[in-house]
């Protein structure tokens, strides 16, 4: 078995889809993966090779409240943050400047809920360099890329 992509001769290889995080919907769910660090995924990327890794936070954001999310499939806010993916993405951000350019952080985005507080959130951290990309899961935000936002 080939264990590394440098037995392959590749080199300079990007994972440009990977999730760190915790997923709630999931974990409850019982799907896996439900939890990865982007220590985690350093770890992996080492081990096969990989150079660099471009991960944004889970699909799910503990901004709802899962249960009901779950049971119920309604989307309740949780009282636990002020917007979708704030925690999500802060973990994200603060985790990923561990490690350099290996790790290439995008963050979350919800266009349907609390858009504004989502925009200053972002435009603050994009000042200063803080993530280089934005993930929009449509599945996850019961929303479309062809929406119009502002």
């Amino acid at each position: 078995m080939i264990s590394c992509l440098a037995e392959l001769g590749l080199k300079g290889v990007i994972d440009c889809h990977t999730h760190t995080g915790f997923d709630g919907y999931n974990f409850i769910q019982g799907r896996f993966p439900n939890q990865q660090s982007v220590a985690d995924i350093v770890h992996k990327i080492d081990q096969t090779g990989v150079s660099q890794v471009v991960t944004f936070p889970f699909p799910s954001t503990e901004y709802w409240n899962t249960d009901i999310l779950v049971r119920e499939n309604r989307l309740v806010p949780s009282g636990k943050q002020q917007f979708p993916y704030q925690e999500e993405n802060q973990i994200l951000i603060e985790e990923s400047k561990k490690f350099g350019k290996k790790v290439v952080p995008f963050v979350c985005v919800n266009p349907l809920h609390e858009v504004r507080k989502q925009v200053d959130f972002l435009e603050k951290s994009i000042q200063n360099k803080k993530f280089l990309g934005i993930k929009l899961h449509t599945l996850a935000t019961q929303s479309s890329p062809a929406l119009k936002i502002l």
